[in-house]
């Protein structure tokens, strides 16, 4: 088997600089949504961080079987009162290789094909939320997703950067994700 990969990080860097920003990154989204849910109809209703959302994905790919890792940063469910929405959330401080982003989108796509979100998490289906700092790196990774991911998971997964949330004054749960550049921000609902 080919491109075994892991999720785990050893102890060691749990203190280096590099994954304590990472941590603060997604603990800085947890506490936007939070507060945004306080002006709103909406409330998180789940969210799960860490080696219990964990998974990983086999299939094949060029006549090999591969193996990849689906790791998101945090699971979590809205609702707000009409609907009951499940997302996982992928931080990005822009240390990501494209090539690693590329597999991440890969196991993605495989896990919803092969509706694995439904004995993981309990949902019948999710978004892949990708969150980064700058509206450059959005786009790029908007395109890289344009590039990868077939098109009919395509509207599953969505882009936003701190830049565009905190300069246009909008919260979390306000029109900040892109499915496309170029194309109109959308709200989580």
């Amino acid at each position: 088997m080919t491109g075994v990969q892991t999720c785990a990080l050893p102890i060691s860097s749990e203190l280096k600089p590099f994954f304590l920003d990472h941590t603060l990154l997604v603990a800085s989204i947890h506490t936007d949504l939070i507060l945004a849910c306080r002006n709103s109809d909406a409330r998180i209703v789940d969210w799960r961080e860490g080696k219990e959302i964990f998974e990983s994905i086999t299939f094949v790919e060029s006549g090999k079987q591969k193996r990849l890792p689906v790791c998101p940063d945090a699971l979590f469910q809205l609702d707000n009162g009409r609907k009951r929405l499940a997302f996982v959330l992928e931080a990005d401080r822009g240390t990501t290789t494209h090539r690693t982003f590329k597999d991440k989108l890969t196991a993605y796509c495989h896990f919803l094909e092969r509706g694995r979100q439904q004995q993981a998490y309990g949902v019948s289906w999710l978004r892949i939320v990708t969150f980064v700092l700058s509206e450059r790196r959005a786009a790029g990774l908007s395109r890289l997703a344009d590039e990868h991911v077939p098109s009919r998971l395509r509207k599953y997964f969505l882009f936003a950067s701190e830049a565009y949330y905190l300069e246009s004054g909008r919260n979390l749960l306000g029109e900040v994700f892109r499915a496309r550049i170029g194309e109109r921000r959308v709200s989580l609902f």
